[in-house]
């Protein structure tokens, strides 16, 4: 089968209390992003103070033959990112704290 209609899904079972799971690729998917939910974790505020934050976790798979594993860990990086820096949606700009040099999701798809 010609690898021509690509597509990227995003499953959330999240709303159901489940916190991961894999999802399956589905032709003529060429990526699908696993979403589960968010749940209360403990993290280090200050040296002797913690606090409550959110955590969910994402998993992704993708068809290799058109998406290669450093492409589908910058895409990762770059979700993370967004949701943590939501500000980043209205910049083309990666935040000084990280290495990336690029947002450019579009390359996901591209030949």
């Amino acid at each position: 089968m010609a690898l021509f209609a690509r597509c990227c899904s995003i499953s959330n079972l999240g709303m159901f209390g489940i916190s991961s799971f894999s999802a399956v690729i589905n032709p003529p998917q060429t990526c699908i992003l696993a979403v589960g939910g968010g749940r209360p974790v403990l993290t280090p505020a200050t040296d002797c103070d913690v606090s409550v934050s959110t955590m969910m976790s994402m998993t992704s798979a993708c068809d290799a033959r058109v998406i290669d594993d450093q492409l589908a860990v910058e895409f990762l990086n770059t979700v993370r990112d967004v949701l943590e820096q939501p500000s980043l949606m209205l910049s083309h700009c990666p935040p000084a704290a990280t290495a990336r040099s690029t947002y450019d999701l579009e390359k996901l798809f591209a030949k």
